[in-house]
């Protein structure tokens, strides 16, 4: 993290989905708390 600024991810409209897509088989870049940056999902 180049620089230490909080980050929200609005996840509001199909936040529900995105999180099965793995599973599903259509492979996503991390969107989530496992990136350090992300501080807050809705």
């Amino acid at each position: 993290m180049e620089y230490e600024i909080p980050f929200h991810v609005d996840a509001c409209l199909g936040g529900f989905l995105i999180a099965f897509m793995d599973q599903a088989g259509f492979p996503l870049k991390p969107f989530d708390f496992r990136l350090p940056s992300v501080t807050s999902i809705s």
